[in-house]
């Protein structure tokens, strides 16, 4: 018995759409049949093969036709491909080439000299036995021989065993495992990289293109994510480890890092590096998220993501938060706190409004990344709450809140539980003061004044003081510690802060607004809102010993460091559009003007002067503390007169406009 020869080292690949060309035609007929392999130009690969109908063949030869010649000619010049050998089949089980075999590949390698090597396969439809040189397709069997010439001139033919770049077989089973049977291959070149395609329909509205390289699965192949409904296309940077099992590269590159290869996954999400964050398509896309496949395991995680958030909360918190719905006002420093710490207590569905961009100097002191600078603050904020529950219905509103007509805020703020205001527009609060009151919504206003030097937290639930009540206590400050506003735009300037301080006044909000949310559920928080929004619902804290009123109020009471409190009692005013007994529909804000005060002022110069209902309460003192300059009590300390009932200093030249957020909100 003749020992088999060692296999030669062809160099050559093969993409295993060739082979399966091969299988289909050669393949589906009695020996002898045959075709000849095409393949990138100047390169050992081959990939595609043109079946020879037209040959002369018996049972015992085949020789090629001139047809094939032209039609391989053709698929040259068109393509740019280069012939690269015949492929044809033998009888039985008759695996290695005969001599006339061999003859014909030397005239074939004699009329090619640029190949250097001629690969000549041989197939068969009954295996004699294994074979290194053999790849099998069920009853179709593919012995890959190649002719080479010698420095001597002779032609020497060796068994030899391709490289297979099995591109095909990866891609159906991607297909397979999202639940679709079609897959769109092309074998025309893209470039002189990619040699072939494949098309996969992954959703409805989203396309999966994959070019495959030469060195498949060595490196990874081009990927293209299409999402027809806004006609963008999107390339996918692919993970693709050389530790993983080649045959599991494709899958790993696309699936949930802790989806096991061959686990069918039931789902397509978006993520980052194999991460699932969402499964909502619109919103994976609007974030710039990659497809995910992923399976049971994420929505396993989901659950104990949610049952986590609460873990440590019991008895303060319920599974109440999970339906919540809170609306955001202003994503930076404030607002991003906010958002992420309700998250982080169980909030299911949070509503993000801010219009600007990420800014390097926002990585100070709020929730972002270097890498979010230049995306929309809601963007970058939404991404970030998805890593911390995947499962969190989010809703972005890249808008200015005055921008926005009464449809839009109609629409805006309907079916919330809260709203929380960040913002730094004093006008942009009166909306969301107007609004959230009208439909009956809790609402939290928080910021920070000049330097930060003092921060405010105000909680509004009907039928209590509205915001605009509440806030008339700003009288008292003097204007150069509200902050600087922009001409013309009503928003303070961002003001140099340290986010402790900031944080410090937020979570005094945060606090607030879980207990709103918390109201009626029997738990000890759920009173902390409730109180402080019929007795105290403005609170003021210092920072600085520079801030008279609180300096006032606290006066000389030892072990008063920073962050030092007051709570302010505000009543409705009977006059006012928002909480008073005459109420305007919401849509219109109502700022007096100037003009308006004095005609006001005009009109009751002869009536009595109403006093505004306002009253400073020092916060946890045991008694009223003394004015050190009048000697009266924090009990008798009342705001100058109010005759307009605007909440605006009577005599003032212009309302002041400076707002709640004035440390860039």
């Amino acid at each position: 018995m003749t020992e088999p020869l060692p296999l030669f080292d062809s160099g050559y690949s093969i993409l295993d759409l060739a082979l399966e060309e091969i299988v289909d035609t050669v393949g589906q007929f009695q020996a002898e049949t045959g075709g000849a392999l095409l393949g990138a130009y100047a390169q050992s690969l081959v990939t595609g093969f043109v079946f020879d109908p037209e040959a002369t063949t018996t049972g015992a030869s085949y020789v090629p036709s001139a047809g094939l010649t032209d039609a391989v000619q053709r698929r040259e010049l068109a393509d740019g491909l280069q012939f690269k050998g015949v492929v044809h089949s033998h009888p039985g089980a008759m695996a290695n080439p005969s001599g006339p075999d061999l003859h014909s590949f030397g005239v074939g390698l004699a009329a090619n000299r640029e190949l250097g090597r001629y690969l000549a396969p041989i197939v068969t439809f009954v295996e004699p036995g294994p074979a290194d040189n053999r790849i099998s397709f069920d009853d179709v069997h593919v012995n890959f021989h190649v002719a080479v010439l010698t420095a001597a001139g002779e032609v020497v033919v060796r068994p030899c065993r391709p490289r297979v770049l099995w591109f095909a077989r990866d891609c159906r089973r991607l297909a397979a495992q999202l639940g679709r049977r079609e897959v769109r291959f092309s074998t025309e070149p893209l470039g002189d990289h990619y040699v072939a395609s494949a098309e996969i329909r992954c959703s409805r509205h989203h396309t999966l293109t994959l070019a495959v390289p030469a060195a498949y699965p060595a490196v990874a192949p081009l990927a293209l994510f299409h999402d027809a409904r806004t006609d963008t296309t999107e390339q996918l940077d692919l993970r693709w480890p050389l530790t993983v099992d080649p045959d599991d590269r494709l899958f790993h590159a696309l699936a949930d890092r802790d989806l096991a290869p061959g686990t069918a996954p039931n789902a397509l999400m978006f993520g980052r590096n194999g991460r699932p964050l969402t499964p909502r398509h619109e919103l994976g896309t609007r974030l710039g998220l990659e497809p995910v496949l992923a399976g049971p395991d994420f929505f396993r995680r989901g659950a104990e993501v949610r049952e986590g958030l609460l873990a440590r909360s019991k008895g303060l918190l319920t599974d109440r938060l999970r339906r919540a719905h809170v609306l955001v006002a202003g994503c930076g420093s404030v607002g991003s706190y906010v958002a992420e710490q309700f998250v982080r207590a169980g909030v299911g569905h949070v509503t993000l409004l801010d219009p600007d961009d990420v800014s390097a100097a926002n990585l100070s002191r709020a929730n972002f990344t270097a890498a979010d600078v230049g995306r929309l603050k809601v963007d970058a904020l939404a991404e970030r709450l998805l890593t911390i529950n995947p499962t969190l219905d989010v809703t972005l509103e890249p808008s200015d809140l005055r921008a926005l007509d009464a449809d839009a805020l109609r629409a805006l703020f309907t079916d919330l539980d809260l709203v929380v205001s960040a913002l730094d527009d004093r006008r942009a609060q009166l909306v969301i003061n107007q609004w959230a009151y009208f439909h009956d919504v809790p609402a939290v206003y928080l910021g920070l004044f000049a330097g930060a030097k003092a921060g405010e937290a105000c909680v509004v639930r009907p039928p209590h003081a509205c915001f605009a009540c509440a806030t008339r206590f700003r009288t008292l400050l003097d204007r150069a510690d509200q902050g600087t506003t922009d001409y013309g735009t009503g928003r303070l300037t961002a003001e140099i802060a340290l986010a402790a301080d900031i944080h410090s006044v937020s979570a005094v909000g945060v606090r607030l607004g879980l207990s709103c949310l918390m109201h009626d559920s029997g738990t000890p928080l759920a009173g902390y809102a409730d109180t402080a929004a019929a007795e105290h619902s403005y609170a003021l804290f210092a920072v600085s010993d520079d801030v008279p009123i609180v300096r006032e109020v606290v006066g000389d009471a030892p072990a008063q460091y920073s962050h030092r409190s007051i709570w302010l009692t505000a009543t409705p005013d009977d006059t006012c559009n928002v909480c008073g007994e005459r109420r305007d529909e919401p849509g219109v804000v109502v700022t007096p003007t100037a003009d308006d005060l004095r005609a006001l002022l005009t009109l009751t110069a002869d009536e009595p002067t109403p006093v505004a209902s306002v009253e400073p309460v020092a916060w946890a003192a045991d008694e009223p503390t003394a004015d050190p300059a009048t000697g009266a009590s924090s009990d008798d300390v009342e705001p100058p007169v109010d005759e307009a009932g605007t909440g605006e200093r009577a005599g003032a030249p212009e309302p002041v406009e400076a707002g709640i957020g004035g440390v860039d909100a």
